[in-house]
């Protein structure tokens, strides 16, 4: 609600700045000003004046200057200027302020109908199973026959919101109220504080461990929910790279069975692909015999390692790449395949001095078998254990003791 001018200007006329001040700050008289030490700060020497005929105070050691609203508002914590009731609240002040609220205490205007823009409020409130004490203010404004209205009607919106007040509502005048804390004791019998102020200490003040947990609760309530959605978000994930580990395997499987089935004639073009780096591997190895006694060069050991290693070289190389050709849907690459190429041809060209082409048939058909292993092993899914669903059975879990 919002006060104007008028009625603040009157409220300090009538009300004499020391007297105020007075109550929860010892002043003593200096000259036409009064001084006493600082609320605001702590301090030995006094700096805080006061002076009633400019209807100022002025507090050196923290630099504040005001009225006598201004002092309520620094020392009382009251706000004499709120927004207008029913100006738009917007979504982040709505969430963050529910988020760290115990207890909402929601003022309504008994002058006028709950707006469509208080509704959306207090179902979010709803929504973050918020705690809400229903209070009418300007009470004063109505007969009695008219704030019986007001009350009903104000029933039957909670009742339609499906919120209801944590205790039943109470109608005040907020004006009043505020009249009589700055001394005007009748306009404080009249304004209805008193039962708002008993009900506000029986329901809210004595029960302030209850709502505390009840509010910490929501927040835990809200990070376990936050956990879930990561958790389900993690879940999904998971299930598409096993989805896609699944398709792969599958698609390898199929390529196994074809290269099993046609087996014999891919091993001749293996061979065949072979041939020309079988030429080269003989025409290197023809050079050795230049000069030299071929059964005694035959024979020599240190000649027979050159073989291998002259094999190895020339071979090895472009089996791993027709092998890796062979199935690319399986993601062989010629890096991991050669390995094995190398010990295969290793042991072809170790078992003596064989004409280079005289090697292939043989080593494409182990090639062939050797890919085969390798095809039907990729072709089961590895299994993949993962702590999600017991994650989340455990949040689950979780948030139903929190609720």
């Amino acid at each position: 609600m919002r006060y104007d001018d008028r009625f603040l200007d009157d409220l300090k006329s009538r009300l004499r700045l020391s007297d105020i001040i007075g109550r929860s700050v010892k002043l003593r008289r200096q000259g036409r000003e009064f001084v006493g030490l600082s609320p605001f700060n702590k301090e030995r020497t006094p700096s805080f004046f006061v002076n009633d005929d400019k209807g100022f105070f002025h507090d050196f050691s923290s630099g504040k200057h005001g009225d006598l609203i201004t002092f309520l508002q620094e020392t009382e914590r009251l706000t004499f200027a709120e927004a207008p009731f029913g100006t738009r609240i917007t979504a982040r002040f709505e969430n963050s302020a529910f988020e760290e609220a115990d207890v909402a205490i929601w003022l309504l205007d008994a002058t006028q109908a709950m707006k469509r823009s208080e509704r959306a409020v207090l179902d979010e409130a709803k929504r973050a199973r918020l705690p809400v004490q229903m209070l009418v203010n300007k009470a004063d404004r109505l007969t009695a026959d008219q704030l019986a209205t007001v009350m009903a009607a104000v029933d039957e919106a909670l009742v339609e919101t499906g919120l209801p007040s944590w205790s039943p509502p109470l109608a005040l005048s907020a004006k009043k109220a505020l009249a009589g804390k700055l001394g005007d004791a009748a306009a404080l019998e009249a304004s209805g504080w008193a039962a708002v102020q008993a009900r506000l200490d029986e329901r809210i003040v004595a029960r302030s461990d209850e709502l505390k947990e009840r509010s910490l609760r929501r927040r835990a309530a809200r990070v376990v929910a936050t956990l879930e959605v990561q958790a389900e978000a993690q879940g999904a994930q998971q299930r598409r790279e096993d989805d896609a580990r699944a398709a792969q395997a599958h698609a390898v499987g199929q390529a196994a069975a074809r290269v099993e089935r046609d087996a014999d004639p891919i091993a001749e073009d293996l061979a065949k692909s072979l041939e020309p780096h079988a030429r080269v591997l003989a025409q290197d190895l023809e050079l050795v015999f230049i000069g030299r006694d071929r059964a005694a060069a035959t024979a020599d050991p240190v000649l027979g390692r050159y073989r291998v290693d002259r094999a190895l070289a020339t071979l090895a190389p472009p089996l791993a790449r027709a092998l890796a050709s062979l199935v690319p849907e399986a993601g062989l690459s010629p890096a991991r395949l050669t390995p094995f190429t190398r010990a295969l041809v290793r042991a072809a060209a170790s078992t003596g001095p064989v004409a280079p082409e005289a090697l292939l048939p043989p080593l494409a058909r182990a090639a062939v078998a050797t890919v085969l292993e390798q095809l039907f092993a990729l072709s089961v899914p590895p299994a993949t254990p993962s702590p999600v669903a017991g994650r989340l059975r455990e949040l689950h879990a979780l948030g139903a003791a929190l609720a």
